[in-house]
């Protein structure tokens, strides 16, 4: 096992004790020993800086008090800034379009100018 893969499950542990290849890892390797020392130690300070702390028992019904009630609150400011541009975008979209299509009547023309039969023979729904 090398020192990537033993720092990988020393990281990702959920048990007190590793595992039997990562125990011999340890022994022959300084540098992943001192890792797993450090890695020990940061959990002990996490655990024990914050053990005696809990929230009183107002804080919940305060935290729930201040969220906003409705979702029109929260999205309602984006919503009107985002009008605008929507609008724009729809317009642009619709011009784009109807500028692109071509009628049939331009379709039957042009196809008048060519040869008729090649024409409908080369179309999507034709056969070939």
């Amino acid at each position: 096992m090398d020192c990537a893969q033993v720092r990988t499950k020393l990281t990702n542990q959920q048990a007190d004790t590793p595992e039997a290849g990562v125990l011999e890892h340890l022994e022959e390797c300084s540098g992943c020993s001192r890792f797993a020392e450090r890695l020990r130690l940061a959990e002990d300070l996490l655990h024990n800086h914050h053990s005696g702390i809990e929230p009183d028992a107002g804080f919940a019904g305060r935290v729930v008090a201040a969220l906003p009630t409705s979702s029109s609150d929260v999205l309602g400011w984006a919503a009107i800034r985002l009008l605008p541009a929507t609008l724009a975008l729809a317009l642009v979209l619709t011009v784009w379009a109807l500028a692109v299509t071509p009628s049939p009547t331009s379709l039957v023309e042009q196809a008048v100018g060519d040869d008729l039969w090649s024409w409908i023979l080369d179309s999507p729904g034709g056969e070939s």
